[in-house]
Protein backbone atom coordinates (compact mmCIF):
# COMPACT_ATOMS: atom_id res chain seq x y z
CA UNK A 1 0.00 0.00 0.00
CA UNK A 2 1.12 3.35 -0.50
CA UNK A 3 1.94 5.19 2.30
CA UNK A 4 2.46 8.79 0.76
CA UNK A 5 -1.55 8.94 0.64
CA UNK A 6 -1.77 9.77 4.33
CA UNK A 7 -1.19 12.71 5.77
CA UNK A 8 1.54 13.23 8.10
CA UNK A 9 1.51 14.93 11.34
CA UNK A 10 3.13 18.63 11.21
CA UNK A 11 6.28 19.01 12.64
CA UNK A 12 5.84 22.69 14.05
CA UNK A 13 3.53 22.28 17.18
CA UNK A 14 1.29 25.58 16.25
CA UNK A 15 0.43 24.65 12.85
CA UNK A 16 -2.26 25.99 11.05
CA UNK A 17 -3.34 28.14 14.74
CA UNK A 18 -4.37 30.93 12.27
CA UNK A 19 -6.99 28.67 10.88
CA UNK A 20 -8.10 27.37 14.39
CA UNK A 21 -8.27 30.81 16.36
CA UNK A 22 -10.75 31.65 13.85
CA UNK A 23 -12.48 28.37 14.37
CA UNK A 24 -12.81 28.69 17.98
CA UNK A 25 -13.87 32.39 18.09
CA UNK A 26 -16.97 31.42 15.37
CA UNK A 27 -17.52 28.91 17.42
CA UNK A 28 -17.22 30.62 20.90
CA UNK A 29 -18.26 34.65 20.03
CA UNK A 30 -21.59 34.63 21.51
CA UNK A 31 -20.52 33.56 24.86
CA UNK A 32 -17.50 35.25 25.17
CA UNK A 33 -19.38 38.83 24.06
CA UNK A 34 -22.05 37.78 26.69
CA UNK A 35 -19.43 37.83 29.33
CA UNK A 36 -17.57 40.85 28.68
CA UNK A 37 -21.18 42.70 28.05
CA UNK A 38 -22.08 41.22 31.28
CA UNK A 39 -19.30 41.96 33.16
CA UNK A 40 -19.48 45.88 31.71
CA UNK A 41 -22.52 46.00 32.17
CA UNK A 42 -22.87 44.73 36.06
CA UNK A 43 -19.77 47.08 36.62
CA UNK A 44 -21.81 50.16 35.32
CA UNK A 45 -24.79 49.08 37.12
CA UNK A 46 -23.17 49.26 40.42
CA UNK A 47 -21.49 52.78 39.54
CA UNK A 48 -24.29 53.95 38.45
CA UNK A 49 -26.32 52.79 41.73
CA UNK A 50 -24.20 54.43 43.96
CA UNK A 51 -23.57 57.42 42.69
CA UNK A 52 -27.53 58.12 42.89
CA UNK A 53 -27.42 56.94 46.40
CA UNK A 54 -24.50 58.41 47.60
CA UNK A 55 -23.76 61.52 45.31
CA UNK A 56 -21.99 63.90 47.30
CA UNK A 57 -23.15 62.66 50.19
CA UNK A 58 -20.17 62.52 52.34
CA UNK A 59 -22.45 61.30 55.91
CA UNK A 60 -23.47 58.48 53.80
CA UNK A 61 -20.37 57.58 52.29
CA UNK A 62 -18.48 57.66 55.47
CA UNK A 63 -21.16 55.24 57.24
CA UNK A 64 -20.92 52.78 54.47
CA UNK A 65 -16.74 52.94 54.39
CA UNK A 66 -16.87 52.60 58.43
CA UNK A 67 -19.47 49.08 57.77
CA UNK A 68 -16.90 48.43 55.14
CA UNK A 69 -13.78 48.13 57.44
CA UNK A 70 -15.72 45.66 60.09
CA UNK A 71 -14.15 42.46 60.14
CA UNK A 72 -16.77 40.46 59.18
CA UNK A 73 -17.30 42.26 55.74
CA UNK A 74 -13.61 42.11 55.59
CA UNK A 75 -13.71 38.50 55.77
CA UNK A 76 -16.28 38.05 52.49
CA UNK A 77 -15.88 41.13 50.92
CA UNK A 78 -11.86 41.48 51.19
CA UNK A 79 -10.24 44.63 52.88
CA UNK A 80 -9.35 47.64 51.26
CA UNK A 81 -7.26 50.78 52.76
CA UNK A 82 -9.54 53.79 51.09
CA UNK A 83 -13.26 52.70 51.00
CA UNK A 84 -14.28 56.63 51.77
CA UNK A 85 -14.67 57.04 48.17
CA UNK A 86 -16.99 55.98 45.45
CA UNK A 87 -14.43 53.67 43.69
CA UNK A 88 -13.85 52.27 47.30
CA UNK A 89 -17.82 51.50 47.33
CA UNK A 90 -17.23 50.00 43.78
CA UNK A 91 -14.64 47.73 44.82
CA UNK A 92 -16.35 46.52 48.19
CA UNK A 93 -19.21 45.83 46.86
CA UNK A 94 -18.48 44.30 43.62
CA UNK A 95 -14.96 43.39 43.21
CA UNK A 96 -14.84 39.99 45.07
CA UNK A 97 -18.36 38.94 43.34
CA UNK A 98 -17.23 40.05 40.10
CA UNK A 99 -13.67 39.06 39.47
CA UNK A 100 -13.86 36.05 41.10
CA UNK A 101 -17.33 35.07 38.91
CA UNK A 102 -14.94 36.49 35.87
CA UNK A 103 -12.27 33.79 37.00
CA UNK A 104 -14.46 30.85 37.33
CA UNK A 105 -16.43 31.84 33.77
CA UNK A 106 -13.07 32.14 32.22
CA UNK A 107 -11.90 28.30 33.82
CA UNK A 108 -15.38 27.20 32.60
CA UNK A 109 -15.22 28.39 29.04
CA UNK A 110 -11.52 26.77 28.58
CA UNK A 111 -11.80 23.36 29.62
CA UNK A 112 -15.40 23.25 27.84
CA UNK A 113 -13.19 23.99 24.68
CA UNK A 114 -10.23 21.90 25.64
CA UNK A 115 -11.05 18.78 27.82
CA UNK A 116 -14.44 19.13 26.71
CA UNK A 117 -13.95 18.45 23.03
CA UNK A 118 -11.95 15.57 24.39
CA UNK A 119 -14.69 14.06 26.08
CA UNK A 120 -17.04 14.63 23.14
CA UNK A 121 -14.73 13.15 20.73
CA UNK A 122 -14.59 16.56 18.86
CA UNK A 123 -10.80 17.45 19.40
CA UNK A 124 -9.76 13.68 17.49
CA UNK A 125 -12.33 15.00 14.37
CA UNK A 126 -10.31 18.33 14.47
CA UNK A 127 -6.95 16.78 14.93
CA UNK A 128 -7.63 14.55 11.46
CA UNK A 129 -6.94 18.18 10.06
CA UNK A 130 -2.96 18.99 10.49
CA UNK A 131 -3.07 21.20 13.48
CA UNK A 132 -0.14 21.15 15.18
CA UNK A 133 -0.29 19.28 18.84
CA UNK A 134 -0.51 22.31 20.49
CA UNK A 135 -2.62 24.55 18.07
CA UNK A 136 -5.86 24.01 19.77
CA UNK A 137 -4.14 24.77 23.90
CA UNK A 138 -2.72 28.08 22.51
CA UNK A 139 -5.91 29.37 19.85
CA UNK A 140 -8.16 28.93 23.41
CA UNK A 141 -5.72 30.15 25.56
CA UNK A 142 -5.14 34.11 23.63
CA UNK A 143 -8.53 34.09 22.38
CA UNK A 144 -9.98 33.80 26.52
CA UNK A 145 -7.24 35.79 27.52
CA UNK A 146 -7.77 38.84 25.44
CA UNK A 147 -11.57 38.37 26.03
CA UNK A 148 -10.78 38.53 29.93
CA UNK A 149 -8.38 41.48 29.54
CA UNK A 150 -10.74 43.45 27.71
CA UNK A 151 -13.91 42.72 29.82
CA UNK A 152 -11.70 44.34 32.93
CA UNK A 153 -9.99 47.07 31.08
CA UNK A 154 -13.16 48.58 29.41
CA UNK A 155 -14.63 48.91 32.77
CA UNK A 156 -12.02 51.36 33.63
CA UNK A 157 -12.80 54.64 31.43
CA UNK A 158 -16.74 53.68 32.46
CA UNK A 159 -16.09 53.89 36.02
CA UNK A 160 -13.95 57.42 35.75
CA UNK A 161 -17.17 58.65 33.77
CA UNK A 162 -19.92 57.48 35.45
CA UNK A 163 -17.85 58.62 39.17
CA UNK A 164 -16.47 62.01 37.56
CA UNK A 165 -19.30 64.43 38.50
CA UNK A 166 -19.14 63.75 42.51
CA UNK A 167 -15.88 64.90 44.61
CA UNK A 168 -15.30 61.64 45.79
CA UNK A 169 -15.13 60.00 43.23
CA UNK A 170 -11.42 58.42 43.81
CA UNK A 171 -8.41 58.95 41.44
CA UNK A 172 -8.83 57.52 38.20
CA UNK A 173 -5.58 55.63 38.49
CA UNK A 174 -7.46 53.47 40.75
CA UNK A 175 -10.25 52.99 38.11
CA UNK A 176 -7.51 51.42 35.49
CA UNK A 177 -6.17 49.61 38.08
CA UNK A 178 -9.70 48.37 39.17
CA UNK A 179 -10.20 46.87 35.97
CA UNK A 180 -6.52 45.62 35.16
CA UNK A 181 -7.25 43.26 38.27
CA UNK A 182 -10.63 42.49 37.18
CA UNK A 183 -8.66 41.38 34.04
CA UNK A 184 -5.99 39.44 35.58
CA UNK A 185 -8.21 37.58 37.70
CA UNK A 186 -9.82 36.17 34.32
CA UNK A 187 -6.56 35.36 33.03
CA UNK A 188 -5.90 33.14 35.74
CA UNK A 189 -9.03 31.19 35.34
CA UNK A 190 -7.61 30.63 31.84
CA UNK A 191 -4.32 29.66 32.68
CA UNK A 192 -5.97 26.96 35.42
CA UNK A 193 -8.55 25.92 33.03
CA UNK A 194 -5.72 24.90 30.70
CA UNK A 195 -3.14 23.31 33.22
CA UNK A 196 -6.58 21.27 34.67
CA UNK A 197 -7.32 20.17 31.33
CA UNK A 198 -4.22 18.26 31.41
CA UNK A 199 -4.54 16.97 34.96
CA UNK A 200 -8.37 15.65 34.95
CA UNK A 201 -9.39 12.64 33.62
CA UNK A 202 -12.66 14.51 32.19
CA UNK A 203 -14.14 17.74 31.61
CA UNK A 204 -16.41 17.28 34.82
CA UNK A 205 -13.53 16.93 36.62
CA UNK A 206 -11.45 19.71 35.37
CA UNK A 207 -14.38 22.04 36.33
CA UNK A 208 -14.93 20.73 39.95
CA UNK A 209 -10.81 20.42 40.40
CA UNK A 210 -11.06 24.43 39.60
CA UNK A 211 -14.10 25.28 41.66
CA UNK A 212 -12.31 23.55 44.54
CA UNK A 213 -9.01 25.16 43.58
CA UNK A 214 -10.58 28.97 43.47
CA UNK A 215 -12.73 27.58 47.00
CA UNK A 216 -9.58 26.88 48.80
CA UNK A 217 -7.74 30.05 47.52
CA UNK A 218 -10.79 32.41 48.75
CA UNK A 219 -10.67 30.73 52.21
CA UNK A 220 -6.64 31.34 52.05
CA UNK A 221 -7.51 34.62 51.79
CA UNK A 222 -10.74 35.14 53.68
CA UNK A 223 -8.70 33.60 56.48
CA UNK A 224 -6.03 36.05 55.65
CA UNK A 225 -8.39 38.81 55.92
CA UNK A 226 -10.23 37.21 59.52
CA UNK A 227 -6.63 36.82 61.22
CA UNK A 228 -4.86 39.85 59.99
CA UNK A 229 -2.17 37.45 58.85
CA UNK A 230 -0.52 38.88 55.54
CA UNK A 231 1.03 35.57 54.85
CA UNK A 232 -2.05 33.51 54.04
CA UNK A 233 -3.23 36.64 51.60
CA UNK A 234 -0.14 36.05 49.87
CA UNK A 235 -0.33 32.63 49.75
CA UNK A 236 -3.44 33.20 47.89
CA UNK A 237 -4.11 34.43 43.71
CA UNK A 238 -7.19 36.01 44.65
CA UNK A 239 -5.11 37.48 47.13
CA UNK A 240 -3.11 39.01 45.44
CA UNK A 241 -6.01 40.86 43.31
CA UNK A 242 -6.93 42.41 46.67
CA UNK A 243 -3.48 43.75 47.09
CA UNK A 244 -3.68 45.97 43.91
CA UNK A 245 -5.97 47.86 46.59
CA UNK A 246 -7.50 50.50 43.81
CA UNK A 247 -8.30 54.02 45.13
CA UNK A 248 -5.89 53.21 48.01
CA UNK A 249 -2.14 52.20 47.74
CA UNK A 250 -2.83 51.62 44.09
CA UNK A 251 -0.22 48.58 43.32
CA UNK A 252 -0.09 47.51 39.65
CA UNK A 253 2.56 44.91 40.23
CA UNK A 254 -0.19 42.29 42.90
CA UNK A 255 -1.94 41.75 39.15
CA UNK A 256 1.42 41.07 37.10
CA UNK A 257 1.64 37.60 39.73
CA UNK A 258 -1.86 36.91 38.62
CA UNK A 259 -0.44 37.04 34.62
CA UNK A 260 2.76 34.99 36.07
CA UNK A 261 1.53 31.93 37.27
CA UNK A 262 -0.90 31.84 34.30
CA UNK A 263 1.45 31.53 32.11
CA UNK A 264 3.45 28.82 34.05
CA UNK A 265 -0.04 27.28 34.32
CA UNK A 266 0.24 27.33 30.19
CA UNK A 267 4.03 26.69 30.19
CA UNK A 268 3.10 23.41 32.25
CA UNK A 269 0.10 22.43 29.89
CA UNK A 270 2.11 22.82 27.01
CA UNK A 271 4.63 20.06 28.44
CA UNK A 272 1.95 18.17 29.46
CA UNK A 273 0.61 17.83 26.17
CA UNK A 274 3.00 16.54 24.40
CA UNK A 275 3.73 13.76 27.00
CA UNK A 276 0.10 12.41 27.20
CA UNK A 277 -2.93 10.49 25.53
CA UNK A 278 -5.47 12.26 23.58
CA UNK A 279 -8.84 11.63 25.44
CA UNK A 280 -6.58 10.60 29.03
CA UNK A 281 -5.37 12.91 31.92
CA UNK A 282 -2.89 12.69 34.43
CA UNK A 283 -5.30 11.77 37.00
CA UNK A 284 -6.68 8.38 35.94
CA UNK A 285 -10.34 8.03 36.37
CA UNK A 286 -11.66 6.49 40.18
CA UNK A 287 -12.55 3.17 39.84
CA UNK A 288 -16.28 2.77 40.80
CA UNK A 289 -17.16 -0.45 43.40
CA UNK A 290 -17.47 -3.69 41.83
CA UNK A 291 -21.52 -3.92 42.82
CA UNK A 292 -23.49 -1.26 43.11
CA UNK A 293 -24.66 -0.47 45.96
CA UNK A 294 -28.29 -0.42 46.89
CA UNK A 295 -28.60 3.18 47.09
CA UNK A 296 -27.20 3.88 43.13
CA UNK A 297 -29.54 1.06 42.12
CA UNK A 298 -32.09 3.75 42.66
CA UNK A 299 -32.92 7.30 40.01
CA UNK A 300 -33.15 9.00 43.27
CA UNK A 301 -29.97 7.12 44.73
CA UNK A 302 -28.08 7.93 41.10
CA UNK A 303 -28.46 11.69 41.07
CA UNK A 304 -27.81 12.01 44.68
CA UNK A 305 -24.56 10.50 44.02
CA UNK A 306 -23.74 12.53 41.07
CA UNK A 307 -24.60 15.42 42.77
CA UNK A 308 -23.25 14.46 46.16
CA UNK A 309 -19.75 17.20 45.05
CA UNK A 310 -21.97 19.96 44.13
CA UNK A 311 -24.49 19.74 47.13
CA UNK A 312 -21.30 19.61 49.60
CA UNK A 313 -19.56 22.48 47.91
CA UNK A 314 -22.94 24.29 48.32
CA UNK A 315 -23.65 23.17 51.73
CA UNK A 316 -20.55 24.79 53.17
CA UNK A 317 -20.41 27.81 50.87
CA UNK A 318 -24.50 28.90 52.10
CA UNK A 319 -23.61 28.35 55.83
CA UNK A 320 -19.99 30.06 55.43
CA UNK A 321 -21.67 32.90 53.59
CA UNK A 322 -24.82 33.26 55.75
CA UNK A 323 -22.72 33.28 59.42
CA UNK A 324 -21.16 36.26 57.87
CA UNK A 325 -24.13 37.76 57.04
CA UNK A 326 -25.89 36.90 60.01
CA UNK A 327 -22.65 38.68 62.12
CA UNK A 328 -23.05 41.64 60.59
CA UNK A 329 -26.81 42.66 60.74
CA UNK A 330 -26.73 44.67 64.21
CA UNK A 331 -23.58 46.50 63.04
CA UNK A 332 -24.97 47.13 60.00
CA UNK A 333 -27.90 48.64 61.31
CA UNK A 334 -26.11 50.78 64.36
CA UNK A 335 -23.07 52.12 61.37
CA UNK A 336 -26.22 53.13 58.70
CA UNK A 337 -29.74 53.64 60.79
CA UNK A 338 -29.29 57.79 60.65
CA UNK A 339 -28.33 58.17 57.63
CA UNK A 340 -30.47 59.82 54.98
CA UNK A 341 -28.21 59.65 52.10
CA UNK A 342 -29.02 55.74 51.74
CA UNK A 343 -32.94 56.64 50.86
CA UNK A 344 -33.77 53.02 52.76
CA UNK A 345 -34.26 51.91 55.98
CA UNK A 346 -31.22 49.63 56.60
CA UNK A 347 -31.29 50.57 59.76
CA UNK A 348 -34.24 48.81 60.71
CA UNK A 349 -33.50 45.22 61.78
CA UNK A 350 -36.34 43.85 60.32
CA UNK A 351 -35.69 44.95 56.80
CA UNK A 352 -31.83 44.07 57.47
CA UNK A 353 -32.65 40.77 57.69
CA UNK A 354 -35.55 40.45 54.97
CA UNK A 355 -33.17 41.88 52.37
CA UNK A 356 -30.39 39.23 53.73
CA UNK A 357 -32.86 36.17 53.91
CA UNK A 358 -33.78 37.11 50.04
CA UNK A 359 -30.14 37.97 49.56
CA UNK A 360 -29.33 33.87 50.60
CA UNK A 361 -32.84 32.88 48.15
CA UNK A 362 -31.48 34.30 45.55
CA UNK A 363 -28.19 32.63 46.03
CA UNK A 364 -29.49 29.37 46.40
CA UNK A 365 -31.77 29.52 43.42
CA UNK A 366 -28.28 29.45 41.16
CA UNK A 367 -28.16 26.02 42.63
CA UNK A 368 -31.55 25.09 41.97
CA UNK A 369 -31.60 25.78 38.38
CA UNK A 370 -27.74 23.98 38.42
CA UNK A 371 -29.18 20.59 39.69
CA UNK A 372 -31.95 20.88 37.41
CA UNK A 373 -30.15 21.23 34.45
CA UNK A 374 -28.31 18.00 35.00
CA UNK A 375 -31.60 16.38 32.84
CA UNK A 376 -30.44 17.83 29.75
CA UNK A 377 -26.18 17.31 30.72
CA UNK A 378 -27.35 13.61 30.91
CA UNK A 379 -29.35 13.55 27.84
CA UNK A 380 -26.40 15.15 26.16
CA UNK A 381 -24.14 12.99 26.98
CA UNK A 382 -26.09 9.98 26.34
CA UNK A 383 -26.69 8.93 29.80
CA UNK A 384 -30.11 9.58 29.75
CA UNK A 385 -30.92 6.75 27.90
CA UNK A 386 -28.94 4.20 30.15
CA UNK A 387 -31.31 5.90 32.63
CA UNK A 388 -34.48 5.38 30.82
CA UNK A 389 -34.06 1.36 30.66
CA UNK A 390 -35.25 0.87 34.08
CA UNK A 391 -37.69 4.28 34.17
CA UNK A 392 -40.90 5.91 32.20
CA UNK A 393 -39.53 9.33 30.89
CA UNK A 394 -42.22 11.06 33.56
CA UNK A 395 -40.53 8.83 36.69
CA UNK A 396 -36.80 9.74 35.44
CA UNK A 397 -37.69 13.46 35.77
CA UNK A 398 -39.71 13.22 39.22
CA UNK A 399 -37.01 11.87 40.40
CA UNK A 400 -34.59 14.41 39.67
CA UNK A 401 -37.21 16.87 40.87
CA UNK A 402 -37.60 15.36 44.47
CA UNK A 403 -33.67 15.02 45.25
CA UNK A 404 -33.56 18.78 43.82
CA UNK A 405 -36.46 20.42 45.89
CA UNK A 406 -35.80 18.15 48.97
CA UNK A 407 -32.00 19.91 48.56
CA UNK A 408 -33.02 23.38 48.16
CA UNK A 409 -35.13 23.17 50.72
CA UNK A 410 -32.17 21.98 53.07
CA UNK A 411 -30.05 24.83 51.61
CA UNK A 412 -32.83 27.39 52.59
CA UNK A 413 -32.99 25.74 55.98
CA UNK A 414 -29.20 25.56 56.95
CA UNK A 415 -28.81 29.21 55.39
CA UNK A 416 -31.46 30.56 57.44
CA UNK A 417 -30.79 28.97 60.76
CA UNK A 418 -27.47 29.72 60.77
CA UNK A 419 -27.69 33.02 59.18
CA UNK A 420 -30.23 33.51 62.95
CA UNK A 421 -28.23 32.22 65.07
CA UNK A 422 -24.83 34.17 64.08
CA UNK A 423 -27.38 37.09 64.55
CA UNK A 424 -27.79 36.25 67.75
CA UNK A 425 -24.59 35.43 68.75
CA UNK A 426 -23.37 38.42 67.79
CA UNK A 427 -25.95 40.96 69.41
CA UNK A 428 -27.91 41.53 71.95
CA UNK A 429 -31.44 39.86 70.37
CA UNK A 430 -33.31 37.10 71.52
CA UNK A 431 -33.72 33.74 70.33
CA UNK A 432 -36.54 33.63 68.63
CA UNK A 433 -34.61 35.32 66.40
CA UNK A 434 -33.13 32.38 64.82
CA UNK A 435 -36.81 31.20 63.65
CA UNK A 436 -37.24 34.57 62.22
CA UNK A 437 -34.28 34.27 59.80
CA UNK A 438 -35.68 30.71 59.21
CA UNK A 439 -38.46 32.13 58.04
CA UNK A 440 -37.42 35.32 55.93
CA UNK A 441 -35.27 32.67 53.76
CA UNK A 442 -37.99 30.16 53.63
CA UNK A 443 -40.82 32.35 52.60
CA UNK A 444 -38.87 32.58 48.93
CA UNK A 445 -39.31 28.90 48.20
CA UNK A 446 -42.14 29.73 45.55
CA UNK A 447 -40.14 31.75 43.67
CA UNK A 448 -37.57 29.17 43.41
CA UNK A 449 -39.39 26.48 42.57
CA UNK A 450 -40.85 28.96 39.97
CA UNK A 451 -37.48 29.38 38.51
CA UNK A 452 -36.77 25.34 38.68
CA UNK A 453 -39.73 24.95 36.96
CA UNK A 454 -39.00 26.82 34.11
CA UNK A 455 -35.88 24.85 33.40
CA UNK A 456 -38.81 21.64 33.24
CA UNK A 457 -40.56 23.50 31.34
CA UNK A 458 -37.82 24.31 28.44
CA UNK A 459 -36.24 20.60 29.02
CA UNK A 460 -39.36 19.43 27.62
CA UNK A 461 -40.28 21.80 24.69
CA UNK A 462 -36.48 23.39 23.58
CA UNK A 463 -34.01 21.27 25.29
CA UNK A 464 -31.03 22.36 23.12
CA UNK A 465 -32.32 26.18 24.44
CA UNK A 466 -33.20 25.06 27.93
CA UNK A 467 -30.29 26.00 30.44
CA UNK A 468 -29.47 28.50 28.49
CA UNK A 469 -33.19 29.75 29.07
CA UNK A 470 -33.10 29.18 32.61
CA UNK A 471 -29.56 31.24 33.50
CA UNK A 472 -31.09 33.93 31.24
CA UNK A 473 -34.38 34.25 33.04
CA UNK A 474 -32.52 33.89 36.43
CA UNK A 475 -30.10 36.64 35.12
CA UNK A 476 -32.79 38.87 33.92
CA UNK A 477 -33.97 38.85 37.17
CA UNK A 478 -31.22 39.97 39.11
CA UNK A 479 -30.61 43.09 36.66
CA UNK A 480 -34.38 43.99 36.51
CA UNK A 481 -35.08 43.99 40.47
CA UNK A 482 -31.70 45.86 41.03
CA UNK A 483 -31.64 48.27 38.59
CA UNK A 484 -35.22 48.58 38.61
CA UNK A 485 -34.89 49.99 41.90
CA UNK A 486 -31.71 52.52 41.08
CA UNK A 487 -34.21 54.38 38.08
CA UNK A 488 -37.13 53.93 40.09
CA UNK A 489 -39.19 51.74 38.37
CA UNK A 490 -42.83 51.92 39.00
CA UNK A 491 -43.80 49.78 42.40
CA UNK A 492 -45.94 47.70 40.53
CA UNK A 493 -43.16 46.56 37.96
CA UNK A 494 -40.94 45.20 40.33
CA UNK A 495 -44.06 43.32 42.45
CA UNK A 496 -44.68 41.29 39.96
CA UNK A 497 -40.89 39.97 39.87
CA UNK A 498 -41.34 36.78 42.11
CA UNK A 499 -38.96 37.48 44.42
CA UNK A 500 -40.40 41.07 44.84
CA UNK A 501 -44.15 39.83 45.12
CA UNK A 502 -43.80 37.33 48.45
CA UNK A 503 -44.23 39.07 51.51
CA UNK A 504 -40.59 39.93 53.19
CA UNK A 505 -40.39 38.50 56.83
CA UNK A 506 -40.13 40.03 59.19
CA UNK A 507 -40.51 43.75 57.41
CA UNK A 508 -43.97 42.42 56.09
CA UNK A 509 -47.12 40.07 57.26
CA UNK A 510 -47.39 37.04 55.62
CA UNK A 511 -49.93 36.60 53.38
CA UNK A 512 -51.47 34.13 51.09
CA UNK A 513 -51.83 35.21 47.61
CA UNK A 514 -48.63 35.67 46.25
CA UNK A 515 -47.40 32.35 47.62
CA UNK A 516 -50.16 30.53 46.34
CA UNK A 517 -50.43 32.29 43.07
CA UNK A 518 -46.42 31.24 42.50
CA UNK A 519 -46.74 27.96 44.23
CA UNK A 520 -49.63 27.41 41.39
CA UNK A 521 -47.83 28.64 38.26
CA UNK A 522 -44.67 26.81 39.10
CA UNK A 523 -46.51 23.50 39.27
CA UNK A 524 -48.43 24.74 36.04
CA UNK A 525 -45.11 25.05 33.97
CA UNK A 526 -44.11 22.05 35.64
CA UNK A 527 -46.59 19.66 34.15
CA UNK A 528 -46.24 21.73 30.88
CA UNK A 529 -42.86 20.45 30.72
CA UNK A 530 -43.47 16.66 31.56
CA UNK A 531 -45.79 16.91 29.01
CA UNK A 532 -43.16 17.79 26.45
CA UNK A 533 -41.04 15.40 28.07
CA UNK A 534 -43.61 12.01 26.90
CA UNK A 535 -44.39 14.03 23.76
CA UNK A 536 -40.59 14.20 22.24
CA UNK A 537 -37.64 12.20 21.13
CA UNK A 538 -34.98 10.94 23.49
CA UNK A 539 -32.70 11.68 23.35
CA UNK A 540 -32.14 15.44 20.93
CA UNK A 541 -28.91 16.11 20.40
Amino acid sequence: MNTKIWAKAPSAALANLGTYSAFTWRRNWLRIVVWVSVTISLVGFVCYYYFGMFGDDWAALKALGDLALTPTLNALLGMISNPYCLGGVLWTEYWMFGSVMLLLGMLYLTTRNLRGDEDAGRAELMRAYPLGIHTRLIATVWINSAAALLAGLLTSPLVIIIFSPSAYSGDSLGAWLFGLSMGTMGVLGVGLGALLNQVAPTNGGANGLGLALVGLFYLCRLWGDVSGSDLWIWLSPIGWGQKVDPWGANRWWPALLQLALAMICVSLAWWLEARRDLGAGLVPPRLGIAKATRLTTTGIGLAIRTQRASLIGWLVGVAVTAYLLGAVIEKMGDILKDVPGLGLSFGQVDTLVAVMGSVMALTIACFAVQSISTLRVDEEQGLAEVQLVGYSRLGWVLRRLVVATVAVVGLMAVSGAVMGWAFWQASTVEATWIMTCLKATLIYLPAVALLMSVVVLGFGWWPRQAVAVAWTVLGAMFVVMFIGVAIGLPKWALDIMPFEALPAIPAERFTWPAVLIESGLALLLTLGGLVGVRRRTVPVI
